[in-house]
């Protein structure tokens, strides 16, 4: 894939959106009222190259060792019965670079809100966006990204800016691991899932309740693609996943969860 062609999302978790029971119809009536938390990733797709994706570190004291573990597990909402769906997500897991800012161009250098030297960590005088500069959403303020304001009202249905790094009270930076180095090591397991078939489906709850689009996936680790080299399953730092070939248009996907599980 290419970074130019990376779409724009915007990724949370609705508030109140989904209910236990809507992933688990068996459920009693009061365990099924309960709520869910959810990752929605709302996009705007332009065609089959567009594509999205969220990473996060597994554990900022060692690698993850998963040599025993047998399959990742997913529930997946695409908004849409699986003959109806299209595209597909890829699961990620292992070494993976850090590098992704400029969101269409990364440019190969380590982007930090901390510029003190040596680092030390969140000021809010440095809450800049990964750009290092102040200044409002199309104000045209020289070497603004232009779009990395914060803003999000608790109890609002408008996510727009929930995902700006400037103004958002924390430290935002592609040292992951916080070892003072931009990892641009590519070395992983790739799983994929096409949205629109029915391997590794385990439980299609359209067929239980229509109009339930919740699915659940079950794909197991020896099918995995090696990448970049990756021999075992024994030193997994990272996780990645993302969607691409998408429908055209805005959309949404919703992961009800996703864990790496023992049979």
């Amino acid at each position: 894939v290419s970074a130019s062609d990376r779409m724009e999302v915007d990724w949370y978790n609705p508030e109140g959106a989904v209910l236990e029971g809507d992933l688990h119809p068996e459920l009693p009536p009061e365990q099924a009222a309960e709520t869910h938390t959810v990752l929605k990733i709302a996009y705007a797709s332009e065609g089959e190259e567009s594509w999205a994706g969220l990473m996060r570190l597994l554990s900022w004291w060692s690698e993850k060792d998963f040599s025993d573990y047998d399959f990742v597990e997913l529930w997946v909402n695409t908004g849409a019965p699986v003959s109806e769906s299209a595209g597909f997500l890829r699961v990620e897991l292992g070494a993976i670079s850090e590098d992704y800012y400029p969101l269409q161009d990364p440019n190969g250098v380590l982007d930090s809100e901390d510029v003190d030297v040596p680092p030390n960590g969140f000021d809010y005088d440095e809450d800049t966006g990964l750009d290092n500069v102040w200044g409002d959403d199309g104000a045209g303020i020289p070497g603004d990204d232009g779009d990395d304001d914060y803003f999000f009202e608790y109890g609002s249905d408008d996510y727009s800016n929930i995902n700006g790094t400037e103004g958002n009270d924390r430290l935002d930076t592609e040292d992951l691991n916080d070892n003072g180095y931009l990892d641009q090591d590519n070395a992983f397991w790739q799983l994929t899932l096409d949205l629109s078939d029915t391997t590794h489906l385990v439980q299609d709850n359209s067929q239980i309740v229509p109009g339930n689009n919740w699915r659940f996936y079950r794909m197991p680790l020896n099918d995995a693609a090696s990448v970049g080299g990756i021999v075992s399953w024994s030193a997994i730092e990272s996780a990645r996943f993302w969607v691409e070939s998408l429908p055209v248009g805005d959309g949404a996907v919703l992961i009800g969860s996703l864990d790496v599980v023992r049979d």
